[in-house]
């Protein structure tokens, strides 16, 4: 097993890919192919965050793939703008480096709790491939999402 160089609660969630299901730190902002490369290929053990125009790259790639098959139809609005949304923090240069980000994030969820806002991630792949779990879990915890019983 890989140790990460961000912290991890030890929850996981399970992702799919050609090879099976396979169980993702819940903190990773990467999916099953990612920790697949990481736990089986050395050269994964270089951080991308030393390659900020690189991801940079990557950000704008992605946003334009977005864009293009939104515009052909292939991409439903709601998804094609949160992966403009996720790729513009990428080419901002939010996430570079995760540990710092994950105490960032850790912070001011815990101000916004205070203030009694609830906060609710979701990763790209989350919106992508479980749409209807995202939905469902917006609705479960925004309580005027939720559906009220006639009277």
């Amino acid at each position: 097993m890989y140790s990460f160089t961000f912290p991890t609660s030890g929850r996981t969630r399970i992702e799919h890919d050609l090879l099976g299901d396979k169980a993702v730190p819940v903190e990773a902002l990467f999916g099953v192919q990612t920790l697949r490369g990481i736990e089986n290929f050395k050269i994964s053990t270089s951080l991308l965050s030393h390659y900020p125009a690189f991801i940079k790259g990557l950000g704008y790639i992605k946003m334009g793939a977005a864009l293009a098959n939104h515009e052909v139809g292939l991409l439903p609005t709601p998804i094609k703008d949160a992966i403009v949304a996720a790729c513009q923090e990428l080419i901002d240069g939010k996430h570079h480096e995760q540990k710092e980000t994950a105490e960032y994030d850790r912070i001011r969820t815990e101000f916004l709790n205070a203030l009694g806002i609830v906060v609710i991630r979701f990763t790209n792949d989350d919106v992508n491939h479980r749409f209807k779990c995202v939905c469902d879990i917006i609705q479960e915890r925004v309580p005027f999402l939720r559906p009220t019983p006639p009277s």
